[in-house]
């Protein structure tokens, strides 16, 4: 089954267990923000990066608000939400308001 990983998978995972990781692009430019040098350690792993398409951004907006939780998530949160109800792929993350709202 395919995974799609959050941004703290990226950060602290080995590379090695990221192979195969369904990540958005709004990761890979929250990650050059966050720690440059993991980037670049990161972009040996085989992460495929996928594009959301707006119909998931606004399922994943619907779901995040009917949970309660979209107040509190960032836009890049609702990048990785929107990727996983659209492959229906296992999430990775340890955020309680993704866990909640992707139920």
């Amino acid at each position: 089954m395919e995974r799609v990983l959050d941004t703290a998978a990226l950060l602290h995972w080995p590379p090695g267990l990221l192979a195969g990781g369904i990540c958005a692009p709004s990761q890979r430019l929250e990650l050059e923000r966050l720690s440059p040098a993991r980037l670049m350690l990161i972009e040996t792993a085989d992460i495929v990066w996928r594009s959301v398409p707006p119909s998931s951004l606004e399922q994943a907006k619907v779901c995040a608000s009917a949970s309660g939780d979209l107040a509190r998530l960032s836009d890049v949160d609702v990048d990785v939400l929107a990727l996983a109800l659209e492959l229906e792929a296992v999430l990775v993350t340890d955020d309680y308001r993704l866990q909640n709202t992707y139920r």
